[in-house]
């Protein structure tokens, strides 16, 4: 047939929510959405079908999805973002026959953790706080012995 699709820009979402030109942090929720129209008898239509994927590339692709439908035409998914830093392409390729091929391509930067937002006390590390706190007791504890400890200075004969 005659058929044509047609996608608007797509609409990116980090969780928490910040805009396209900020960088995503590692971990964190992405949603991603597109939505995407076909041309049956000269009207443009929502388009329908279970077999858009997503791909969220590095090198090779980190994270390959499949696109759901909410029967208006918008396509979208929630992944979580890898613990890889680094440059991304969020890439929707579909082709399929009789179809003018849709080709979206945008750019996304992950970043990790700034220094304060890391957890504050790390469960794993309560060994090495017991025993920095031990040495502070310790050098409490001989600071006061050695401060006010008096010798007996009497001879015994």
């Amino acid at each position: 047939g005659d058929e044509n699709v047609e996608a608007e820009n797509p609409d990116i979402q980090f969780t928490p929510l910040v805009k396209l030109q900020e960088v995503a942090v590692r971990e964190d929720d992405m949603k991603y959405s597109i939505h995407i129209e076909e041309l049956v008898n000269g009207k443009w239509q929502p388009y329908k079908a279970d077999d858009v994927q997503l791909e969220f590339i590095m090198m090779d692709p980190e994270v390959r999805t499949n696109l759901t439908h909410d029967g208006s035409g918008t396509f979208s998914t929630v992944f979580q973002i890898p613990d890889l830093m680094g440059i991304y392409h969020l890439k929707v390729d579909y082709r399929r026959p009789g179809y003018t091929p849709i080709l979206s391509s945008t750019r996304a930067a992950v970043r990790p953790f700034r220094h304060d937002e890391y957890d504050r006390f790390i469960s794993s590390a309560y060994p090495y706080y017991a025993s920095a706190f031990s040495m502070l007791a310790g050098l409490f504890v001989f600071s006061v012995v050695f401060l006010y400890h008096q010798e007996d200075t009497r001879k015994i004969q």
